[in-house]
């Protein structure tokens, strides 16, 4: 089962939150760690740091 990351509508998301759910979504031993509602500026941080392979996505 796969732990899941709903933002808030008006969430932002720096750095060190994207540092957070990096360590979040490597503990997780057979999924990947699910986004939903993410903020385009998570979204964009994800793809700048190469991220993409530890997050599952969804509108």
């Amino acid at each position: 089962m796969s732990d899941t990351v709903m933002f808030a509508q008006d969430a932002a998301v720096d750095s060190a939150g994207i540092a957070f759910l990096v360590q979040w979504a490597k503990s997780q031993k057979h999924s990947k760690l699910i986004i939903k509602n993410a903020p385009l500026n998570a979204l964009q941080l994800i793809k700048t740091f190469r991220l993409q392979d530890l997050f599952e996505v969804q509108k």
